[in-house]
């Protein structure tokens, strides 16, 4: 998709000690829809191992990410999602729309703030897919984090297929 009135989408780490953050503008990907998915995006999409989608880009373009998750079940690719932000994790539709992609999700990602922000949200909200939720809180409670040196031998499945869950706290 082509908006000449809006800028390229760009974001800036911002690091001190171990302080650390982003500042993102999403420019023009904020108006990419899925009229905007074309044979050139499928053709990427097949030609694909993994598909990385933002939490961002879920909120403001459901129906593309849903695309995504369909295709990557259906042509056998791994789908990774990042949470995005506490903020992100606070509204209700955004957790519906995570809960929707879920079972298609290998790889999740998010900061132990992030995942407890989610967990939160989406018992208030009543999620499809509590049992993938509770896992997810129980990881968060274990003091015990895996090296993990193989991710093909993970043992938690998730609709026939693997998810792991990478966990981020600060500096550790």
């Amino acid at each position: 998709a082509t908006h000449t009135d809006l800028p390229t989408g760009h974001c800036i780490a911002l690091v001190h000690g171990e302080e650390r953050t982003l500042v993102a503008n999403l420019g023009a990907a904020n108006k990419f829809t899925i009229d905007d998915f074309k044979e050139a995006h499928l053709k990427l999409v097949l030609n694909s191992q993994i598909l990385y989608v933002e939490g961002y880009f879920l909120a403001h373009s459901p129906q593309v990410v849903d695309k995504l998750a369909q295709l990557s079940k259906l042509h056998n690719k791994k789908l990774m999602f990042n949470l995005n932000g506490e903020y992100v994790c606070k509204c209700q539709e955004f957790c519906q729309q995570v809960d929707a992609i879920l079972p298609n999700i290998h790889f999740l990602f998010g900061n132990r703030n992030e995942y407890k922000t989610f967990i939160e949200t989406a018992k208030v909200a009543r999620l499809h897919n509590i049992s993938i939720t509770q896992a997810l809180e129980e990881s968060l409670d274990s003091s015990e984090f895996q090296k993990i040196e193989d991710l093909d031998r993970i043992p938690c499945s998730v609709s026939g297929k693997y998810m792991v869950a990478f966990i981020t706290e600060g500096s550790k």
